[in-house]
């Protein structure tokens, strides 16, 4: 199996947000678009086991690294607010339903306190995804970020304890300033409720959420209760899991996951899971990108030059489990 892998730019107030699409040559008609947000404080290399999975299922797969975050697209993590994130988000969307001969509409895949960016994002965008399917989702913010960093930032600002947007926190090992807070505060995204408001207006939206039963970051009931207006919106519990999952848990999510996003006839169809040959050839065939692109990219250019690599044969029949 041959991976094509084509790099992308697009400019925003922030400055350039880059990102990688990839895709299966020979097939010209794909079973679906997904498009990787990356999580917290995470690039879009972490995505490449995610985007794996999709890539064997027959999808076609786009990442991006945020602006104002970590990786390649410009601008520091210290100046992230989540309404930026929400607008990268949207833009990448438009971009993949859009331009270019692979265009068509999207699912997104998030996790952890991006799948809540996610839900603002499709609430108020005119393009609605095909589906967003979650791992570890996150529907309070406030309780989320308090239980990760062991500090209830959102609290502090909402007391008056905090009040300079541009002074600077730790948050989830990242150096971000107050604004941040602020910006969740008054876009009203960090309860539950707000939450619960934002996935029933995209009653249209298919959305599945696989959560850890021992998610010490995200209630369930709390899950639950954002969910409970949304019709076509579906929980899954992994026993014992948690909000970091390890690689049975989240092979198990992911064919969740494909399955999910699957059009109605291939539901159905086995979930192909990568076999550790895959993972060396992906890691190779990244790597080769990056020596190809030497001095990053430039400015000037929508699209860099297409980069193949192959996978080789062989997948194995994921858990359905």
């Amino acid at each position: 199996m041959t991976v094509r892998s084509e790099r992308f730019e697009l400019p925003t107030p922030r400055g350039m947000l880059r990102g990688l699409r990839q895709y299966q040559p020979d097939n010209h008609d794909p079973v679906g678009r997904v498009i990787v947000a990356p999580p917290f404080g995470t690039v879009m290399r972490r995505g490449r086991g995610i985007a794996l999975y999709f890539l064997l299922n027959g999808f076609d797969v786009i990442r991006y690294d945020p602006t104002n975050h970590v990786g390649e697209s410009d601008g520091t993590i210290r100046e992230l607010t989540p309404d930026a994130l929400a607008a990268d988000l949207a833009l990448v969307h438009d971009w993949v339903a859009t331009s270019g001969p692979r265009r068509g509409p999207a699912a997104l895949f998030t996790a952890s306190i991006a799948s809540r960016i996610a839900f603002a994002t499709a609430a108020r965008s005119g393009r609605r995804p095909v589906a967003i399917g979650a791992i570890s989702a996150v529907v309070d913010m406030q309780a989320t970020i308090a239980a990760a960093n062991d500090q209830d930032f959102i609290g502090q600002w909402l007391r008056g304890e905090q009040t300079d947007p541009d002074r600077t926190a730790l948050v989830l090992d990242h150096e971000v300033k107050w604004r941040f807070v602020q910006r969740l505060v008054e876009l009203g995204w960090h309860t539950t409720e707000s939450t619960r408001v934002d996935i029933r207006s995209i009653g249209s939206v298919p959305i599945l959420a696989v959560q850890g039963s021992r998610d010490s970051w995200v209630d369930l009931r709390a899950v639950a209760d954002a969910f409970r207006d949304h019709a076509s919106a579906d929980i899954v519990v992994l026993s014992d899991a948690t909000h970091e999952l390890n690689t049975a848990s989240a092979r198990t999510a992911l064919a969740e996951l494909v399955r999910f996003f699957r059009p109605a006839p291939a539901t159905g169809d086995p979930v192909l899971a990568p076999t550790f040959a895959h993972v060396v050839a992906q890691n190779k065939g990244e790597r080769q990108i990056d020596r190809s692109q030497p001095d990053g990219f430039a400015v000037e250019v929508t699209h860099c030059a297409p980069f193949d690599y192959d996978l080789g044969p062989g997948a194995s029949s994921a858990p359905t489990t």
